[in-house]
């Protein structure tokens, strides 16, 4: 826009070199106009649009700017007494032209400077002495045309514009609906698999500056799950994962880590930034948080839904990768189980369960 309306001035310039020869008897008044008058008022436009303002006050300025430039033509039109002076008057067809179509001023503001221009170029037509009302009434006419026609125009294309938004803006809340859906587990609606692998690509890339930080992952199995499905059918053993992972998602603040459904009844716990310490109390937490829940196991009640979990930490980034720690949590979740269940097992560094997985487990059991 800011750059349309330096175009627009120079081309205003341009038409010094007729006005020299059609208004020549008012040219030093010419001048003052075009640089005392429209150069500054189009410089203060611009740095006003240059600071991003409301869309009233954008509108508004660059309509009072073409009324201004109208009003400036009227005047040294009407101020010449030479033969060819009326040519003039009808350069402000022009300014209508460029309000709208250059400018693109919103409908509503066009019409209010269009109304304003036409009263100021009726005027000046009036003070010709040598014209007919006739010849007066036409000149009218065809501004009054050149202006509904251009609005009409103006119109149209305001509501192609806008329409043309709201598709686009419909078709981008679509698509981050379907992202966002693509990222949930449908049954549980926590996020799933695809979700984890974005956000260990996400802390990779952090750790490729900043290796330092210790991540930690927590694996969760739900025990005896398969004979719970057995003894109380599939149904009942989703709305048990589904409460399950709700009771996950209150136990791990946001500032902590995030939930993510593993697969089957496991679940997996990404901790940023969390050494072994820290990420085996927010195991404990959990797991403390399920058996407290007491979820029948069976239709008796006389065993409940608990949880083991598997703890692995270590530094991302280097010969460490997401794979390896994922690895060790699930190590640590296999010793868990064989300890017992219900359990959190120890963190297990990487480089450790890399080494020998099959004699720490053993170890473990």
């Amino acid at each position: 826009m800011i750059r349309q309306n330096y175009v627009g001035l120079l081309v205003y310039h341009g038409f010094l070199l007729t006005d020299y020869r059609v208004i020549g008897d008012v040219f030093l008044l010419d001048l003052i106009l075009h640089f005392c008058v429209m150069t500054p008022a189009t410089v203060a436009t611009n740095l006003l649009l240059a600071r991003c303002p409301p869309r009233w006050l954008r509108a508004g300025a660059q309509t009072l700017a073409m009324i201004v430039l109208a009003l400036t033509i009227v005047v040294v039109t009407c101020a010449s007494r030479m033969p060819d002076r009326d040519v003039l008057i009808f350069t402000i067809i022009l300014v209508v032209l460029f309000m709208i179509v250059m400018q693109g001023v919103e409908f509503v503001y066009a019409t209010a400077g269009c109304a304003a221009i036409f009263i100021l170029f009726a005027f000046g037509m009036n003070t010709f002495d040598a014209h007919s009302a006739d010849r007066i009434l036409m000149a009218d006419s065809i501004m009054a045309g050149v202006m509904i026609f251009s609005l009409f125009g103006a119109y149209a294309l305001e509501q192609r514009t806008r329409a043309g938004y709201l598709l686009t803006l419909r078709d981008r809340l679509r698509n981050e609906a379907l992202e966002i859906t693509s990222l949930r587990d449908a049954l549980t609606g926590i996020c799933n698999r695809r979700a984890l692998d974005a956000a260990l690509l996400r802390l990779l890339a952090r750790r490729a500056f900043d290796p330092s930080p210790t991540s930690s992952v927590l694996l969760l199995d739900i025990d005896h799950f398969k004979a719970f499905n057995d003894t109380n059918g599939h149904q009942a053993g989703d709305r048990c994962l589904k409460r399950v992972a709700a009771i996950l998602t209150e136990s791990v603040r946001s500032d902590e880590g995030k939930v993510y459904r593993f697969g089957g009844e496991e679940f997996l716990i990404l901790l940023d930034d969390h050494p072994e310490a820290e990420a085996a109390a927010v195991a404990e937490r959990v797991r403390a948080r399920v058996a407290g829940e007491r979820i029948p196991r069976d239709p008796a009640g006389s065993a409940f839904v608990t949880i083991s979990v598997g703890i692995a930490s270590g530094r991302l980034g280097g010969e460490t990768t997401a794979e390896a720690l994922i690895a060790a949590a699930d190590a640590a979740l296999y010793a868990a189980k064989r300890g017992g269940r219900d359990r959190i097992w120890p963190p297990l560094t990487v480089d450790r369960a890399e080494r020998d997985p099959d004699g720490l487990r053993a170890a473990r059991a």
